[in-house]
């Protein structure tokens, strides 16, 4: 009794002062508990697909391995030349996987496991992969990136400082111009034209900070036309429209999902500009004298 005495007075003291409404917590109804419990002993769908295509994947190794450099690469222009018109599906990521990850093998001496087979197809599929310390979170990302850029959209590879962005381009560029794709970098202090250069790449590794101020810049200076506008433009003349400094956003891999999407998205970036004052400064003399003569 002296329990529910002091649960009924300490509720009471919380609607005197005023309980906000997500603090007013309430206890779950017995039967949604019944169901959370229900729902959580079903299958989950995502797990069965992605063990699925894992398998798929496994299922190539062999075949894929038993070709040589040209004809490893000539099938992977077959295999993306039916996802440019049939589109990422599952049955055409997993051979483009298989040839990848051979190809990584080659190359980087370095061959996928199934976890990061896994996290591949989550990425492909805009989704968030976590994945343990030790399980190749960089090497993971090659297999969407290498999948996506050689259909010929523009994927960037979004760290979260410059450091990680040099280094991940420098040791996964050989398995990239392995099938023939150019790779870029962009670093803090790049003046505009070598930026044009770097984003001009199949795969561009890029920290979140200069993405944004890059993006921000396009805006200002395309103003209300999009990017497929202003490449009509100069289609019909060169200089009626300013040349964008990104070639597209059509995917983006973002490394430490959470830091940059949570922690770094709470600085805003702003930018500015500090435009010539066409007053000069002896206007501003002048009405500072008139002033003090109107106060005096």
């Amino acid at each position: 009794m002296s329990d529910i005495r002091a649960l009924l007075a300490r509720r009471a003291i919380e609607l005197a002062d005023g309980v906000y409404p997500e603090r007013d917590d309430k206890p779950a109804h017995s039967v949604e508990e019944w169901l959370r419990v229900c729902v959580s002993r079903l299958p989950d769908p995502a797990v069965y697909a992605s063990g699925k295509f894992a398998r798929q994947v496994n299922a190539l190794e062999a075949r894929v391995h038993d070709l040589d450099d040209a004809a490893l690469r000539a099938t992977m222009r077959e295999v993306v030349a039916r996802m440019q018109t049939r589109g990422l599906r599952d049955d055409l990521a997993a051979q483009a996987f298989a040839r990848v990850r051979e190809a990584s093998r080659r190359v980087l001496g370095m061959r996928h496991h199934d976890v990061q087979i896994i996290a591949g197809w989550a990425l492909l599929r805009g989704k968030v992969a976590e994945m343990a310390t030790g399980e190749g979170k960089t090497l993971a990302a090659t297999l969407s990136a290498c999948t996506v850029a050689a259909t010929g959209a523009a994927v960037h590879v979004v760290t979260v400082n410059d450091y990680l962005a040099g280094r991940d381009a420098e040791s996964n560029a050989p398995l990239y111009r392995f099938f023939g794709l150019s790779v870029g970098c962009v670093q803090q202090g790049m003046p505009i034209d070598e930026r044009q250069r770097q984003y001009a790449c199949d795969v561009v590794y890029v920290s979140n900070k200069e993405l944004t101020f890059d993006y921000l810049k396009d805006r200002i200076a395309l103003g209300s036309l999009s990017a497929a506008q202003a490449k009509l433009r100069r289609l019909r003349d060169a200089h009626l429209a300013p040349h964008p400094i990104l070639r597209g956003l059509h995917m983006a891999i973002v490394d430490e999902a959470d830091s940059v999407l949570i922690d770094e998205a709470r600085t805003p970036l702003i930018i500015s500009e500090t435009l010539p004052d066409e007053l000069g400064e002896a206007i501003y003399h002048q009405s500072i004298e008139l002033a003090r003569q109107q106060v005096l």
